[in-house]
């Protein structure tokens, strides 16, 4: 285990061991971060991804947005009512269809950038 210190934001640590002398175990003391930190963790508005639509279909709706950079998956949140989007879909996709609705009732619907969740 490397102890990185304090928590730091930082977008990719890449580590690389070469062959050692005598073809043991290569042991990492220190890791230090010396540029391309961040002091603090993104906005949330960068986790929203951007130009959402919707098609309305059969008792279900189909959304799509912009792929975005540096995510792993979307998570759509969901409900009749804006304080109470209790439901949450997942996909590694820029487009999902959540079915099971009823018809003739607002919905509304909020998509999130996820990384490693």
């Amino acid at each position: 285990m490397v102890n990185l210190g304090s928590r730091k934001v930082v977008k990719k640590i890449t580590i690389q061991v070469t062959k050692t002398e005598d073809n043991e175990t290569a042991v990492i003391k220190q890791v230090a971060f010396v540029e391309s930190t961040l002091t603090k963790a993104p906005e949330a508005e960068a986790a929203k991804p951007q130009n959402v639509s919707a098609t309305a279909g059969a008792k279900s709706v189909s959304l799509s947005w912009d792929a975005m950079a540096n995510v792993t998956g979307y998570k759509v949140y969901y409900g009749t009512t804006q304080n109470g989007m209790t439901q949450v879909q997942t996909t590694e996709n820029n487009c999902i269809t959540i079915s099971g609705l009823e018809n003739l009732k607002k919905y509304y619907f909020v998509v999130v950038g996820t990384s490693g969740e």
